[in-house]
């Protein structure tokens, strides 16, 4: 199958090789770019087969697996085209997010050991490598493999740039950038990485501090998007509903009887299953908006709200029809 996939992944241009490459090293893959691109590429191009194939094959025997001949099979092999590549490409910058947060928690440590074993005589690379420890998790993996490439040039700048070559993280990839500019100018290695070290501590901390207090924030939506909304949709559907069957028992009464209800009760013609269609696609749409703001409001990017979409319409799902049902069998009981 490698083969299968590397002559896909040839098929696509450069840049975007080049891009998928930059996010593999984030991501800690050992996979080159061609391979995992050509793993997408064949995913999509039988998710874009097998509908339709499967669709004609039956419906040559008589089997009608879809109701709208082949429209929908070709929907669903169309979406393929966009959906899987998508989902690659979240799961690829889930991979990395989570990579950058778990070394930026533990970056102040492993810059400290580095200060404590220059101040006890070791030489900078020594110190480096004695510091890629398992007890740093990635941070630690990483520091050793920026450590193979980069031994031979016995310089401590030029290994801090390359982990932060492999790292997504503007606090690490300006950390590099500045200690080599101080290292240039002639400070001392163990006070700049102790200086930095507090720095980033502090920096740390901030950021701890305003998750904490964007966490208000993010239930204030939650409760309105999954909860809230949802409920007032069902009240909504269910009283659309009552004014259904009120009709329909004006319908059946007599003349004069009609007469007066009528005047005290609209002429509601509404498709009971097109308002719940229209239902339905509002609260999807107004929960995915909701998923998409607490991914702003929590990561700084709408993307890592995907994450919370299926949760969101789990709930609000929940929520409209249990509400729905309630609201329709107290009123059978009135």
């Amino acid at each position: 199958m490698k083969r299968v996939y590397l002559f896909f992944g040839n098929m696509l241009p450069d840049f975007l090789l080049n891009y998928f490459t930059r996010q593999l090293d984030y991501a800690g893959f050992d996979e080159t770019a061609e391979e995992w691109a050509g793993r997408m590429m064949t995913l999509t191009i039988l998710l874009f087969v097998i509908p339709v194939l499967l669709d004609v094959t039956l419906t040559s025997y008589g089997i009608y697996l879809f109701p709208v001949s082949y429209c929908l099979s070709c929907i669903l092999s169309l979406s393929s085209l966009f959906i899987v590549p998508f989902l690659f490409w979240l799961h690829l910058k889930f991979v990395v997010s989570a990579r950058v947060d778990r070394a930026e928690e533990l970056f102040s440590d492993f810059l400290y050991n580095i200060a404590s074993n220059l101040s006890g005589g070791m030489v900078p690379m020594q110190a480096f490598l004695s510091s890629a420890k398992p007890e740093f998790g990635i941070l630690g993996k990483e520091a050793a493999k920026a450590y193979e490439k980069v031994a031979s040039t016995g310089m401590l700048s030029i290994a801090f740039r390359e982990l932060a070559r492999r790292m997504d993280s503007v606090y690490i990839k300006n950390f590099a950038n500045f200690f080599e500019r101080a290292v240039v100018a002639g400070g001392k290695l163990a006070e700049l990485l102790q200086a930095y070290a507090d720095h980033f501590r502090d920096i740390m901390i901030l950021k701890k501090d305003l998750a904490d207090r964007t966490k208000n924030f993010t239930a204030f939506i939650v409760i309105i998007g999954a909860l809230i909304m949802p409920f007032l949709m069902s009240v909504a559907y269910t009283y659309v509903l009552s004014l259904l069957s009120l009709s329909k028992a004006v319908s059946n009464v007599g003349v004069n009887t009609a007469g007066i209800v009528g005047a005290l009760s609209p002429n509601v013609s509404v498709n009971k299953d097109v308002l719940f269609i229209m239902m339905v696609s509002y609260i999807l749409l107004s929960t995915f908006i909701t998923a998409l703001l607490i991914g702003a409001v929590n990561k700084g990017r709408v993307i890592f709200g995907f994450k919370y979409v299926i949760f969101l319409w789990l709930i609000a799902f929940t929520v409209f029809l249990m509400t729905s049902t309630v609201l329709e069998r107290m009123l059978r009981l009135v």
